[in-house]
């Protein structure tokens, strides 16, 4: 989607949403961004199920919070901070989920199909065939957060920070400027990390 063309949609989900029109927002929101979020998502996650599932709950969220949303940023920056609100609680669930599992079964736990166990995995026969899925496959999920919002979704680093924020308040603008000053730096670590892999493969160009 051209800047122009996304100017012209975000003023259109503003008007409706000034009016108090969340339902029609939401709609124009969800069928503009939808598919990018939700192949984000499953870019993340490395899992399509996994992703859908997160979607759906984001899906929910935009719809919950558009009353409260007070424009701080882009709604395309926000709905990226829903889905990655989503996608953490998601994580969080399964951790313990995990805990649960090792305090009243761990025989049962130990049995259980591992990630790292596994030899074969739908992520692996197709998304690992192109050489950013190959460069997930290295990253922590904030790793491939970061990479995702910068390489793919061509973010400015004000709306990255914003996204990766913890939940809750929004933060102070210098809050935001520190952060992205913080995620700058991690971004050069994390190409020094992958300058190896990515000089190897020669199809990787992050800017």
């Amino acid at each position: 989607m051209s800047m122009g063309n996304r100017y012209t949609l975000e003023n259109e989900i503003r008007r409706h949403h000034e009016l108090g029109e969340i339902n029609r927002t939401a709609e124009i929101a969800i069928r503009a961004y939808g598919d990018e979020i939700r192949g984000w998502l499953v870019g993340v996650t490395r899992d399509r199920t996994t992703a859908i599932e997160i979607y759906s709950a984001t899906c929910e969220d935009i719809w919950r919070g558009l009353p409260g949303f007070r424009w701080d940023s882009s709604f395309r920056t926000w709905a990226y901070q829903v889905a990655r609100n989503a996608w953490s609680r998601h994580l969080r669930s399964m951790e313990r989920a995990r805990e649960v599992e090792v305090q009243f079964d761990d025989d049962a736990l130990c049995k259980l199909p591992q990630w790292d166990r596994s030899e074969t995995h739908p992520w692996q026969r197709t998304e690992m065939r192109d050489s950013l899925a190959r460069l997930r496959a290295l990253l922590t999920p904030a790793e491939r957060t970061l990479l995702s919002l910068r390489v793919e979704q061509r973010m400015a680093w004000d709306d990255i920070a914003r996204i990766v924020a913890s939940d809750g308040e929004p933060p102070s603008p210098e809050a935001i400027r520190r952060k992205a000053t913080a995620l700058r730096q991690q971004f050069q670590r994390l190409k020094a990390k992958l300058h190896a892999f990515a000089a190897q493969e020669g199809l990787l160009q992050l800017a």
